[in-house]
């Protein structure tokens, strides 16, 4: 056992190593994009996102570049949505004037001092003259942002696209789990519900999109040219999800609620606004109020910033946050919340707290999100369905359920469903839902547990495990053996109490630490992990 253990951690590094060392991954493509100026305010052809749209077509005059006006020392910034190592960048110049772009500078890093421009270098542009794109390596600089400028007067900059390989830096972050899934284009015509029954019976479910490397896997999944729109497994409903922050902060615990809020008076009250006395308020997400932003790691200190020359509903103070700054503000302890309390001088302003009706088919709670701009929630208020966009590197819309679409499914041995249920019910809804309770008999099935147990947001998560007073024996309710063993000191190995009525002992999984089995009364209410059929 001691030998196989070894070299299963063996094997683990070697995969962690792999990974590090090669990044096929564009994470700019979830990114949100800023520039010094724009040539003309009112021509969208030249819009700072346009370098980070996927489209690398280098003739400008197609609408697929960027152009600052003429200026001292124009600027383009990405902002990643998160810290990256940055492996490479590569950079598509226009093909009129391309020596417009030699001597611009790469820059990477966390701080938005000067822009951004005062970041470290990854590297100078040269010989672009010649040469259409070139790839420029970053030795997985850590940033949060990365920035072109060119320095002097009278200078003017122009990009066609902008490309940025590179993994999570280790922040706490879903996307920092391995990730198991598969995914499988189907290139049938169904409506989303009729997708969701098809990929429920041969695969899983219809695809859930956790993180940047998910969606590079499932764009590699289409081997037939098709470049339409095909569903996901995103769905928008009556029902309210778990308040999360705009910028993914991992953080939990502290909120600073009014008095009986939040309420969601009149039932569209899903953002959060702070007001009277620093305390939230829920608010309906379109309506217009100034608004707090954050820069991270700003080396002058100023970490938080007001914005009232203008008011914004939450969605477009998200966007100018996420443009000119880090994000909408998170809110972790006292101390910030009256940092910005005091900030706001007693205006009402938005905070990065919401909730979200969009839900997964296969209830993950996963919060990441990737809609194409225009399209972010459901614009004409009967497209309720969110569909992948192949010829647009994959980003998100809106469509109505019955329109008749391809779509993605994708295969997972074992699947989290985060509702919370006693032992018995997590049990009679794996049987009707899925396959059963997971049953855990080897190192390979642990890990696979492992990674979905990391994302319940109950401390455990059931098994499909339970005690036999009569036999004094733990077995493992699919009839699989039970000679692998996972226990935590004082689990598993000591008599059970089988003298309280009713109440039974069953196994669970441990969401933190080293994800070892606990012994749990049946009645207490987890997230439970199903198996999956053998469907395919």
């Amino acid at each position: 056992m001691q030998w196989s253990l070894s070299l299963c951690s063996l094997m683990g590094v070697a995969l962690l190593a792999q990974m590090s060392s090669t990044s096929t991954v564009n994470v700019a493509l979830q990114g949100v994009a800023t520039q010094s100026s724009q040539y003309n305010d009112d021509d969208n052809h030249v819009k700072a996102s346009n370098a980070i749209d996927g489209n690398k077509d280098p003739n400008a005059d197609h609408g697929s570049c960027t152009h600052t006006k003429i200026e001292a020392c124009p600027w383009w910034r990405v902002n990643l949505l998160d810290v990256y190592n940055v492996t490479t960048v590569v950079i598509t110049n226009r093909n009129s004037n391309p020596d417009r772009l030699n001597g611009a500078e790469i820059r990477i890093g966390n701080s938005l001092e000067n822009n951004g421009n005062n970041n470290p270098i990854c590297a100078v542009i040269s010989n672009m003259t010649t040469v259409q794109d070139q790839t420029f390596q970053c030795n997985e600089m850590e940033g949060h942002y990365v920035s072109v400028i060119i320095h002097g007067n009278n200078k003017i900059l122009t990009l066609c696209e902008v490309e940025v390989y590179g993994i999570l830096a280790g922040h706490c972050s879903s996307a920092t789990r391995l990730s198991h899934d598969e995914y499988h284009f189907v290139n049938q015509n169904k409506t989303w519900t009729e997708a969701q029954s098809y990929c429920r019976q041969n695969y899983t479910d219809l695809a859930t999109i956790d993180n940047v490397e998910d969606l590079d896997r499932q764009m590699k999944a289409v081997h037939s040219g098709y470049t339409g729109a095909a569903w996901i497994g995103l769905k928008k409903g009556d029902w309210k999800g778990e308040w999360q922050w705009s910028d993914n902060d991992c953080s939990e615990g502290y909120f600073n609620w009014q008095q009986d809020e939040p309420n969601n008076r009149g039932g569209n009250e899903d953002c959060v606004m702070m007001s009277n006395g620093g305390k939230w308020n829920t608010s309906n997400c379109n309506n217009s109020h100034a608004f707090i932003c954050y820069d991270r790691l700003n080396s002058s200190g100023t970490k938080f910033n007001f914005i009232n020359n203008t008011q914004m509903t939450w969605r477009d103070a998200q966007m100018y946050c996420r443009e000119n700054h880090t994000d909408l503000a998170s809110v972790r302890n006292q101390t910030e919340n009256e940092e910005i309390f005091r900030l706001a001088s007693g205006h009402s302003v938005w905070i990065g707290l919401f909730r979200g009706s969009w839900k997964w088919s296969d209830q993950s709670n996963c919060s990441f999100r990737n809609w194409h701009e225009t399209q972010h929630d459901n614009t004409r208020g009967n497209q309720t369905c969110a569909v992948t966009f192949m010829n647009y590197s994959g980003r998100w819309g809106c469509q109505k359920c019955d329109e008749q679409l391809p779509f993605f499914c994708y295969y997972n041995k074992v699947i989290l469903i985060r509702q919370k249920k006693t032992w018995k019910d997590a049990l009679a809804y794996c049987r009707e839902h899925h396959n059963d309770l997971v049953s855990v008999h080897s190192d390979e099935v642990q890990r696979w547990v492992e990674a979905q147990a990391k994302r319940a947001s109950t401390p455990h998560a059931w098994l499909g495990m339970r005690f036999t007073c009569t036999l004094n024996l733990w077995f493992w309710v699919s009839g699989e053996s039970t000679c692998y063993h996972n226990w935590a000191p004082g689990n598993g190995t000591v008599m059970e109490d089988c003298g309280q009525t009713g109440v039974r002992r069953t196994g669970a999984v441990e969401k933190d630490g080293r994800h070892q089995w606990v012994s749990l009364p049946d009645t207490e209410e987890l997230d439970f992990i199903c198996s999956t059929s053998n469907k395919r």
